[in-house]
């Protein structure tokens, strides 16, 4: 036998070694490489989750905002067709047509059903006239909603005032400005 003879044989015998371990046609990923990647995976949920959950709960924030932002509007409408303001959603109030956004008295729950919405003050006027001299929109979390828990106390009550003042309360919140909770 010849040195290259040898050097065959044991370059054979190492391969076959190798295989030793396998069944003939079994290809694929072993229980480290699986568990690796179920690692790396748990990592990038672990990341994106919180930030997901985030967003979610600032657009919901949004399905508030927005019907404070038209329901000043409305009493500011109404005031100029009643001289006061309501202190109910419906306007039942004699020679006037109302905010127009239904049979609702002093709150109701958003269509999206994450926020109740009240009328918690109106002003006297000048005359001593309830709603006549201002009034304040809130809305909070409804009760049971997925917003309760989704925001936290980040931003707990939004308010809209007939100034235009648009407030918050919570860790995100500002009594001057709205902080965070109103998107600028």
């Amino acid at each position: 036998m010849g040195a290259n003879t040898a050097k065959r044989i044991n370059a054979m015998n190492i391969v076959s070694e190798d295989n030793a371990m396998k069944k003939p046609g079994a290809n694929g990923f072993t229980l480290i490489e699986l568990m690796i990647t179920v690692v790396i995976v748990a990592i990038l949920v672990g990341i994106a989750y919180p930030s997901y959950t985030r967003y979610v709960a600032e657009t919901r924030r949004s399905g508030a905002t927005i019907p404070l932002s038209q329901l000043a509007a409305l009493q500011e409408k109404f005031w100029t067709e009643c001289g006061r303001y309501t202190p109910n959603f419906n306007g039942a109030i004699v020679g006037c047509t109302g905010l127009g956004v239904g049979a609702t008295a002093g709150s109701y729950t958003t269509l999206d059903g994450y926020y109740t919405i009240t009328i918690p003050a109106l002003l006297p006027g000048p005359t001593g006239v309830a709603g006549g001299g201002g009034y304040t929109l809130s809305a909070a979390p409804a009760t049971g909603s997925s917003q309760l828990t989704a925001d936290g106390d980040k931003c707990t009550t939004l308010t809209i005032s007939n100034t235009g003042l648009k407030t918050a309360t919570g860790t995100d919140g500002n009594l001057t400005n709205g902080g965070k909770c109103w998107k600028k």
